[in-house]
């Protein structure tokens, strides 16, 4: 392969996001020449190669109502064939659902085969719409890739071909910093993650000279803000917006609460084991319960509920052996994730397809 497209709806600070940025520095060190397409602009919050081509579609803006989304997508699709004519790649690899769909449809008719990666569950695209269409078309593509098996077996028995492929990682080395009475939450500022669940838990706690920190940006800021000052906890919870280093505060922190709805994998879950973090997790859909077995690396709780994440923060906080003994655990996830690990993998996936594939990146 001498030439790979990616496909994503922006190059702003979210999971995908930092994904792509991992996947695009492997590959350019490999030498293969790279075009990230961006739907939106093209500022991005991770870096990227020197040498990847970036180019911006500025077509990401919300739709106001049903015949705008059409006309739009419609719009998207025109432009994204414009940019994979050029681009000619041999190969496009396309990033969450909407952005899947429309690869596959601008693709078709250029004959270029797409890999369809979902980097969340299928639970996360609310719209019956795009749940239809992603049953119709997802399997058109060269291959679709999904983070975890409990996803698969719920809810694509449609396509049983399917495969499992995780985020790669590039892990930094495990510090020997002695951890911080710290408690950290990582992720956007939005409804599904939780955080005012995490925020009512923790301020609950028996704590003593723990704080919570919550890394990440979004909607929900105001309501957090307001939330935080309701329960008197100013002194005790900080947020502090997006972060480019992250590993820094997973060095620093103690304990590390997912406490989200839902979840694809999680990110910042992985990345928290990696660091040595006792990690408390919500038993969501579908990521957590794949990486944590409860009492050696982890601890789930029930979905939603506060009174038991709130008593297993106090039981990491007053059990020094057992916060101890998850910490050390815990970083062996790096086996499983890190980025020499995993991109052989997708090279693997991609080589299949093009050897499989009988022409690529027609004139059309």
């Amino acid at each position: 392969m001498k030439r790979l497209a990616f496909v994503i709806s922006s190059l702003g600070a979210g999971g995908a996001e930092k994904v792509l940025s991992l996947m695009s520095h492997y590959l350019a060190q490999k030498g293969i020449s790279l075009t990230l397409i961006s739907l939106g602009d093209s500022k991005s919050f991770y870096p990227l190669p020197a040498q990847a081509k970036i180019i911006a579609l500025g077509e990401c803006r919300s739709s106001k109502g049903v015949i705008d989304s059409l006309f739009q997508n419609l719009r998207r699709i025109q432009k994204l064939r414009q940019a994979l004519r050029a681009a000619r790649p041999d190969l496009i690899l396309s990033f969450m659902t909407e952005t899947n769909i429309l690869s596959i449809i601008a693709a078709k008719s250029l004959g270029i085969p797409v890999i369809a990666s979902e980097h969340t569950n299928y639970l996360w695209q609310p719209s019956r719409l795009w749940n239809r269409l992603r049953h119709l078309l997802y399997p058109l593509a060269s291959a679709t890739t999904l983070l975890t098996q409990r996803d698969k077996e719920n809810h694509y028995g449609f396509l049983p071909q399917a495969k499992i492929l995780p985020n790669p990682f590039d892990f930094p080395p495990l510090s020997l910093t002695p951890k911080e009475k710290i408690i950290l939450g990582v992720g956007r500022l939005i409804k599904d993650k939780g955080f005012d669940r995490l925020i009512r838990a923790f301020s609950r706690t028996s704590i003593g000279d723990y704080q919570l920190l919550i890394a990440g940006e979004g909607e929900e800021r105001v309501r957090l803000e307001e939330l935080i000052q309701s329960l008197g906890m100013e002194e005790k919870i900080h947020l502090l917006g997006s972060q480019k280093e992250i590993y820094p505060l997973y060095e620093r922190a103690s304990i590390f609460v997912l406490s989200s709805s839902m979840e694809g994998l999680s990110n910042a879950l992985i990345e928290a084991m990696s660091m040595g973090c006792a990690v408390i997790s919500f038993d969501c859909p579908y990521g957590p319960s794949e990486v944590i077995t409860p009492q050696e690396n982890g601890l789930l709780v029930p979905l939603h509920d506060e009174v038991a994440l709130q008593e297993a923060m106090e039981r990491l906080i007053q059990e020094e052996p057992l916060r101890q003994k998850l910490s050390q655990n815990a970083p062996k996830v790096r086996e499983r994730f890190a980025i020499d690990r995993v991109m052989p993998q997708w090279e693997e996936l991609m080589r299949s397809i093009l050897d499989s594939t009988p022409s690529c990146s027609k004139e059309s």
